[in-house]
Protein backbone atom coordinates (compact mmCIF):
# COMPACT_ATOMS: atom_id res chain seq x y z
CA UNK A 1 0.00 0.00 0.00
CA UNK A 2 1.50 3.31 -1.05
CA UNK A 3 1.37 6.26 1.30
CA UNK A 4 0.50 9.92 1.14
CA UNK A 5 2.87 12.75 2.13
CA UNK A 6 1.66 15.36 4.57
CA UNK A 7 0.79 18.88 3.48
CA UNK A 8 0.69 21.83 5.82
CA UNK A 9 -1.62 24.80 5.63
CA UNK A 10 0.69 26.83 3.39
CA UNK A 11 0.99 24.00 0.89
CA UNK A 12 -2.71 23.32 0.38
CA UNK A 13 -3.59 23.72 -3.28
CA UNK A 14 -6.67 25.92 -3.17
CA UNK A 15 -9.99 26.45 -1.43
CA UNK A 16 -12.22 24.81 -4.04
CA UNK A 17 -14.66 22.18 -2.79
CA UNK A 18 -13.18 18.66 -3.02
CA UNK A 19 -15.41 17.60 -5.90
CA UNK A 20 -14.09 20.44 -8.06
CA UNK A 21 -10.39 19.75 -7.48
CA UNK A 22 -8.37 18.09 -10.22
CA UNK A 23 -4.81 16.89 -10.69
CA UNK A 24 -2.72 14.17 -9.02
CA UNK A 25 -4.81 14.24 -5.82
CA UNK A 26 -8.10 13.59 -7.67
CA UNK A 27 -10.02 10.71 -6.12
CA UNK A 28 -8.38 11.03 -2.70
CA UNK A 29 -10.34 11.94 0.40
CA UNK A 30 -9.06 15.19 1.90
CA UNK A 31 -8.73 15.10 5.69
CA UNK A 32 -7.94 18.35 7.50
CA UNK A 33 -6.45 17.94 10.98
CA UNK A 34 -6.67 20.91 13.34
CA UNK A 35 -3.74 20.30 15.70
CA UNK A 36 -3.30 21.99 19.07
CA UNK A 37 0.38 22.87 18.79
CA UNK A 38 3.96 22.04 17.82
CA UNK A 39 4.06 18.64 19.50
CA UNK A 40 1.06 17.45 17.51
CA UNK A 41 2.38 19.03 14.31
CA UNK A 42 5.80 17.33 14.39
CA UNK A 43 4.22 14.09 15.52
CA UNK A 44 1.83 13.88 12.59
CA UNK A 45 4.51 14.99 10.14
CA UNK A 46 6.61 12.04 11.26
CA UNK A 47 3.73 9.57 11.05
CA UNK A 48 3.10 10.61 7.46
CA UNK A 49 6.81 10.51 6.66
CA UNK A 50 7.21 6.91 7.85
CA UNK A 51 4.16 5.86 5.84
CA UNK A 52 1.62 4.42 8.25
CA UNK A 53 -1.47 6.00 6.68
CA UNK A 54 -3.32 5.00 3.55
CA UNK A 55 -2.58 6.61 0.19
CA UNK A 56 -6.33 7.14 -0.15
CA UNK A 57 -6.14 10.30 1.97
CA UNK A 58 -4.77 13.73 1.28
CA UNK A 59 -3.92 14.93 4.80
CA UNK A 60 -3.62 18.63 5.55
CA UNK A 61 -2.36 19.73 8.98
CA UNK A 62 -3.26 23.04 10.62
CA UNK A 63 -1.27 24.06 13.71
CA UNK A 64 -3.72 26.10 15.81
CA UNK A 65 -0.85 27.17 18.13
CA UNK A 66 -3.06 26.75 21.20
CA UNK A 67 -6.23 24.97 22.31
CA UNK A 68 -8.08 28.28 22.58
CA UNK A 69 -7.58 28.86 18.85
CA UNK A 70 -9.00 25.49 17.81
CA UNK A 71 -12.73 26.35 17.55
CA UNK A 72 -12.11 29.35 15.28
CA UNK A 73 -9.68 27.44 13.09
CA UNK A 74 -12.08 24.51 12.92
CA UNK A 75 -15.01 26.70 11.95
CA UNK A 76 -12.95 28.48 9.29
CA UNK A 77 -11.79 25.25 7.63
CA UNK A 78 -15.23 23.69 7.88
CA UNK A 79 -16.85 26.74 6.26
CA UNK A 80 -14.31 26.76 3.44
CA UNK A 81 -15.83 23.51 2.09
CA UNK A 82 -12.33 22.56 0.91
CA UNK A 83 -12.08 19.19 2.66
CA UNK A 84 -14.08 16.01 2.85
CA UNK A 85 -13.81 16.18 6.64
CA UNK A 86 -12.22 18.36 9.33
CA UNK A 87 -11.03 16.75 12.59
CA UNK A 88 -9.41 17.99 15.80
CA UNK A 89 -6.45 16.60 17.76
CA UNK A 90 -5.79 18.11 21.19
CA UNK A 91 -4.95 17.52 24.86
CA UNK A 92 -7.73 16.98 27.36
CA UNK A 93 -5.97 17.73 30.63
CA UNK A 94 -3.49 20.59 30.42
CA UNK A 95 -6.35 22.93 31.32
CA UNK A 96 -9.46 20.80 31.98
CA UNK A 97 -11.75 23.84 32.07
CA UNK A 98 -10.30 24.94 28.75
CA UNK A 99 -11.01 21.55 27.21
CA UNK A 100 -14.63 21.74 28.36
CA UNK A 101 -14.88 25.20 26.80
CA UNK A 102 -13.46 23.82 23.57
CA UNK A 103 -16.07 21.04 23.55
CA UNK A 104 -18.84 23.57 24.11
CA UNK A 105 -17.68 25.86 21.32
CA UNK A 106 -17.29 23.04 18.81
CA UNK A 107 -20.69 21.68 19.86
CA UNK A 108 -22.20 25.06 18.97
CA UNK A 109 -20.75 24.65 15.48
CA UNK A 110 -21.58 21.02 14.68
CA UNK A 111 -23.80 19.68 17.46
CA UNK A 112 -23.05 17.41 20.41
CA UNK A 113 -23.27 14.08 18.60
CA UNK A 114 -20.70 15.04 16.00
CA UNK A 115 -18.42 16.87 18.45
CA UNK A 116 -17.86 13.64 20.34
CA UNK A 117 -16.80 11.92 17.11
CA UNK A 118 -14.50 14.49 15.50
CA UNK A 119 -12.31 15.40 18.50
CA UNK A 120 -9.38 13.08 19.17
CA UNK A 121 -7.90 13.76 22.58
CA UNK A 122 -4.92 12.72 24.67
CA UNK A 123 -4.94 12.79 28.46
CA UNK A 124 -2.88 14.09 30.10
CA UNK A 125 -1.13 15.25 26.91
CA UNK A 126 0.08 14.19 23.46
CA UNK A 127 3.43 13.18 24.97
CA UNK A 128 1.59 10.21 26.46
CA UNK A 129 1.01 8.97 22.91
CA UNK A 130 4.47 9.88 21.64
CA UNK A 131 6.28 8.04 24.44
CA UNK A 132 4.26 4.88 23.80
CA UNK A 133 6.24 4.54 20.58
CA UNK A 134 9.30 3.84 22.74
CA UNK A 135 8.01 2.07 25.83
CA UNK A 136 4.90 1.16 27.81
CA UNK A 137 4.71 4.21 30.02
CA UNK A 138 1.73 5.90 31.65
CA UNK A 139 1.75 9.62 32.47
CA UNK A 140 -0.19 11.07 35.38
CA UNK A 141 0.29 14.79 34.75
CA UNK A 142 0.65 17.18 31.79
CA UNK A 143 3.55 18.96 33.53
CA UNK A 144 6.83 18.47 31.63
CA UNK A 145 8.73 18.09 34.92
CA UNK A 146 6.89 14.82 35.57
CA UNK A 147 8.07 13.17 32.35
CA UNK A 148 11.21 15.12 31.42
CA UNK A 149 13.47 12.33 32.69
CA UNK A 150 11.54 9.75 30.66
CA UNK A 151 11.91 11.87 27.53
CA UNK A 152 15.66 12.10 28.05
CA UNK A 153 15.99 8.40 28.85
CA UNK A 154 14.02 7.26 25.83
CA UNK A 155 15.01 9.86 23.23
CA UNK A 156 18.16 11.57 24.49
CA UNK A 157 16.50 15.01 24.45
CA UNK A 158 17.50 16.86 27.62
CA UNK A 159 15.52 19.53 29.46
CA UNK A 160 12.37 19.05 27.44
CA UNK A 161 10.21 22.18 27.47
CA UNK A 162 8.22 21.80 24.23
CA UNK A 163 10.49 23.83 21.96
CA UNK A 164 9.82 23.06 18.30
CA UNK A 165 13.37 21.77 17.77
CA UNK A 166 12.92 19.36 20.68
CA UNK A 167 9.58 18.14 19.33
CA UNK A 168 11.19 17.50 15.97
CA UNK A 169 14.16 15.68 17.53
CA UNK A 170 11.88 13.39 19.55
CA UNK A 171 9.44 12.61 16.76
CA UNK A 172 12.22 11.96 14.25
CA UNK A 173 13.04 8.84 16.28
CA UNK A 174 9.64 7.27 15.60
CA UNK A 175 9.96 4.47 13.02
CA UNK A 176 7.54 2.43 10.98
CA UNK A 177 9.11 -0.84 12.14
CA UNK A 178 7.78 -0.14 15.65
CA UNK A 179 4.25 0.78 14.59
CA UNK A 180 2.54 -2.53 15.41
CA UNK A 181 4.13 -2.67 18.87
CA UNK A 182 3.03 0.91 19.46
CA UNK A 183 -0.56 0.13 18.48
CA UNK A 184 -0.66 -2.77 20.93
CA UNK A 185 0.49 -0.46 23.74
CA UNK A 186 -1.99 2.20 22.67
CA UNK A 187 -4.87 -0.26 22.88
CA UNK A 188 -4.23 -0.55 26.62
CA UNK A 189 -5.23 3.08 27.15
CA UNK A 190 -8.78 3.82 28.24
CA UNK A 191 -10.86 5.84 25.78
CA UNK A 192 -12.74 7.53 28.63
CA UNK A 193 -11.58 11.16 28.82
CA UNK A 194 -12.34 11.20 32.57
CA UNK A 195 -9.67 8.56 33.22
CA UNK A 196 -5.95 9.31 33.56
CA UNK A 197 -4.27 8.46 31.25
CA UNK A 198 -6.60 8.00 28.29
CA UNK A 199 -7.02 8.71 24.59
CA UNK A 200 -9.29 7.91 21.66
CA UNK A 201 -6.57 8.58 19.09
CA UNK A 202 -6.33 4.87 18.26
CA UNK A 203 -9.61 5.28 16.39
CA UNK A 204 -8.16 8.10 14.28
CA UNK A 205 -5.16 5.93 13.42
CA UNK A 206 -7.51 3.09 12.51
CA UNK A 207 -9.43 5.42 10.19
CA UNK A 208 -6.38 6.85 8.46
CA UNK A 209 -4.60 3.50 8.11
CA UNK A 210 -7.54 1.92 6.32
CA UNK A 211 -8.10 2.05 2.57
CA UNK A 212 -11.84 2.09 3.28
CA UNK A 213 -13.08 5.69 3.47
CA UNK A 214 -16.74 5.09 4.38
CA UNK A 215 -16.10 6.43 7.90
CA UNK A 216 -15.92 9.94 6.46
CA UNK A 217 -19.41 9.67 4.98
CA UNK A 218 -20.72 8.18 8.22
CA UNK A 219 -19.37 11.08 10.30
CA UNK A 220 -20.73 13.61 7.85
CA UNK A 221 -24.16 11.98 8.02
CA UNK A 222 -24.22 12.74 11.75
CA UNK A 223 -24.14 16.44 10.92
CA UNK A 224 -26.92 16.05 8.38
CA UNK A 225 -29.03 14.15 10.93
CA UNK A 226 -28.62 16.85 13.58
CA UNK A 227 -29.49 19.56 11.08
CA UNK A 228 -32.66 17.64 10.27
CA UNK A 229 -33.59 17.47 13.95
CA UNK A 230 -33.00 21.20 14.46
Amino acid sequence: MSKQPLENENESTNRLPPHLKTGPQEGKRSVCLILEGDEEEYYFKQLIKIGVFSHNYKIISINAKSASNIPARYQDKLASDSYHIVLIVCDADRKPAGFKTLLTKVEEIVGKQRTERIIFFSRPCIMQIILLHFEEIWLKSPGTATYMSDVERLTGVKGYDKHASQCEAICSQIHRRDWESFIERLKKLSTDKDIMPSSNIALLFEYLSSDATAWIDELNKLADAEEGDA
